[in-house]
């Protein structure tokens, strides 16, 4: 007996009922629907977006000749749009993810070939965390929207972070026409030290809360406390920047250190201006080629 129905079923779906594709594709035309096709056990259909909906084709409650209902082909129709809709949305909305993921990693200067969504996505909060400003409110501000927009990784405390409180800022360009790179790092009184990378040349130079005493070739520096070395120096034309004559051995000395406190002449005698700068020496290594 149950052969002979599934054998009945059959030939409905085949012959009396052959009518079924038919019956559902039509208003699925206008979804953009299409080959829908009818077999034992489920309907089957192609969305816009490409993807694959199936609905069992028992909702269709067929009779014992294959044939269904008018409200029962209505109701599956409806399901199939439904699941497509619902499949063609979440193609969109990866689709929109990659676009603006691409779109981020082509400003962020990230070579995307070969690599997949998720490698894309973890190489941009890589980038962004590495940006992240070292004073709060703005760090924990900036790092949250990263987690908001991007699924970013929490952002490491300042103080774990193997380059310290250096601000890294890497020119995304490559080439002759490669803008500078920058270190950056603001002591609590407002005073700067900066390394900067422009065409392989390294300079380093300090930034004081007042300008330096006009005609200073010389200043004292102490790293860690150890004993005063004498560092040679080139002011700016407004006195407001003190750069280091040999940066590089400059450099070479700070990256073992901790700590450099410089005495800035200034008209009023000088000045004690000193530097967190642990982690300086990992920081520098992200510089361009000629500069590390």
């Amino acid at each position: 007996m149950r052969r002979w129905l599934l054998v009945l079923l059959g030939l409905g779906l085949a012959g009396c009922g052959g009518d079924l594709a038919p019956r559902l594709q039509k208003p699925l035309d206008g979804q953009g629907i299409k080959e829908v096709t009818v077999d034992e056990t489920k309907i089957s259909a192609s969305c816009a977006q490409g993807d694959k909906v199936e609905v069992p084709v028992a909702e269709l409650e067929l009779n014992f000749m294959g044939m269904a209902k008018t409200d029962k082909i209505a109701a599956v129709v409806k399901k199939i749009v439904t699941a497509c809709e619902a499949k063609d949305e979440e193609k969109k909305r990866i689709a929109g993810i990659r676009e603006a993921q691409g779109a981020k990693a082509r400003e962020l200067g990230i070579d995307i070939a070969g690599k997949d969504d998720e490698a894309v996505r973890a190489a941009i909060c890589e980038k962004l965390t590495a940006a992240l400003p070292v004073k709060e409110p703005e760090r924990n501000r900036i790092a949250e929207a990263n987690e908001r927009s991007w699924k970013c990784p929490p952002a490491p405390k300042v103080d774990e972070l193997p380059t310290g409180r250096w601000q890294i800022e890497i020119a995304s360009v490559a080439g002759p026409k490669r803008g500078p790179s920058f270190l950056r790092l603001e002591n609590d009184d407002g005073a700067k030290l900066t390394y900067r990378c422009a065409s392989a040349k390294l300079d380093v130079y300090v930034q004081g809360a007042a300008p330096a005493k006009k005609g200073t070739k010389v200043i004292d520096a102490k790293l860690d406390g150890g004993k005063a070395a004498k560092w040679k120096i080139k002011p700016s034309t407004d006195g407001k920047a003190l750069f280091l004559v040999d940066a590089k051995a400059a450099a070479k000395a700070m990256a073992a250190a901790s700590r450099v406190t410089l005495a800035v002449p200034g008209a009023k005698g000088s000045t004690a201006v000193t530097f967190e700068i642990k982690g300086v020496g990992e920081a520098q290594k992200q510089l361009p080629k000629g500069c590390k």
